[in-house]
């Protein structure tokens, strides 16, 4: 079993600099049987502005096959505790 990325939607905001300290902040958004769907926001450390947004749909698959499958239960649980 792995994960793989499904799709991604990215806005870039603002420009981070070599050296910047960043903040990044990531949340699950949506857990299907087979998927999830994450969203980060990827923050200037220093004055809070944000710099990018990323939204990025994450698929569970079979490595024997490369076709989807279902999320094990006990993944599911521990990811439904933090949304």
């Amino acid at each position: 079993m792995a994960f793989v990325v499904k799709h991604v939607e990215m806005h870039n905001n603002a420009p981070a600099r070599f050296n910047q300290m960043l903040s990044i902040h990531s949340h699950i958004v949506e857990l299907k049987g087979a998927s999830m769907t994450f969203k980060q926001d990827i923050i200037n450390a220093q004055d809070q502005k944000l710099l990018v947004t990323v939204q990025a749909k994450i698929a569970c698959v079979d490595l024997a096959n490369m076709r989807p499958r279902r999320i094990p239960e006990a993944m599911l649980g521990e990811f439904s505790r933090v949304i």
